[in-house]
């Protein structure tokens, strides 16, 4: 069975991409191509397998339960014993931007989204052949969007005819309100929550636009190593560290590829067990950054 994961950060997120070159020391992992964040399918499948590990600290079990949980384990994840090294049957994409927050001057902030996030949206969902919201997408002009963007008439963003994201100024167009309504609806189901907090803050800005704010609009903090003793920094653990802002929303594939029909039922039934879970992705745990809210569309 095809699934859609939604993965939306509840707190600050980073997964980061090693040492950086430039002025950030530890940068968050981004796509080569668009330079978009996006959190690598080798990170999400770790978590999951993770998450699924969980379930043998549950008091009351046997060691017959525990066995079989481990053989579930294997037969989802895969397993790499040198008795039974296999692959499994889970397999899990990268999840990719598909709303990226950025700071308004009216509304607090905004979901960005484009043309590009919304076409590879689209097929994610062609993919697992699932149906994707209609028409009235296909329908939107969105590449020739110029120094406008989409809103909705009830927009919070919208100051007059315009709205400040950051520091660039856009022409608030709401001729595709009703296009918006139906996207918003659509994403708000997707997500699990409320409709309305989707369309008060919803923006459809250009291709060049989007990239710009994924590639400035991050979180940066300055993060220093003490010495006990001193107080002072220790050599080298003065460092800027980037990560995604809370709100960011991230899409990707969960297949049960069919193996046997057994293991395929299992691993379905893993993914559905996903739908509304609160799992930590990435670093910093310990401070509470990572927490993200996953959700499951299928068909």
């Amino acid at each position: 069975m095809n699934h859609v994961l939604f993965t939306k950060a509840i707190t600050s997120l980073r997964v980061g991409a090693g040492q950086g070159l430039g002025v950030i020391d530890l940068p968050i992992a981004r796509e080569r191509a668009t330079n978009w964040p996006v959190i690598p399918g080798s990170s999400v499948k770790g978590v999951l397998r993770d998450a699924s590990r969980l379930e043998k600290s549950s008091e009351g079990r046997t060691k017959e339960d525990l066995a079989d949980l481990d053989t579930k384990i294997a037969h989802i994840f895969g397993s790499t014993t040198d008795k039974d090294a296999r692959a499994g049957c889970l397999e899990v994409s990268d999840q990719r931007i598909v709303l990226f927050p950025v700071r308004s001057i009216s509304g607090t902030f905004a979901y960005l989204t484009c043309s590009l996030a919304l076409a590879r949206l689209r097929e994610l969902y062609e993919a697992a052949k699932i149906e994707w919201m209609g028409p009235e997408l296909r329908a939107l002009n969105l590449t020739k969007l110029g120094n406008r963007c989409y809103v909705t008439k009830e927009s919070k963003l919208k100051i007059g005819a315009t709205v400040a994201f950051e520091d660039i100024d856009l022409d608030a167009d709401t001729s595709q309100d009703e296009a918006l309504a139906k996207l918003g609806a659509f994403l708000g189901k997707a997500l699990d929550i409320e409709t309305y907090r989707i369309l008060e803050r919803l923006a459809v800005v250009s291709d060049s636009d989007f990239t710009y704010f994924a590639e400035t609009a991050t979180e940066m903090s300055t993060k220093v190593t003490l010495n006990f003793e001193t107080k002072t920094a220790r050599g080298g653990m003065l460092r800027n560290e980037e990560s995604v802002p809370p709100e960011a929303v991230f899409a990707g594939l969960a297949l049960a590829k069919l193996i046997d029909p057994k293991e395929q039922a299992q691993t379905a039934e893993f993914v559905f067990s996903l739908q509304g879970r609160t799992l930590q992705f990435g670093s910093k745990a310990s401070t509470g950054q990572g927490i993200c809210k996953l959700t499951v569309v299928s068909k």
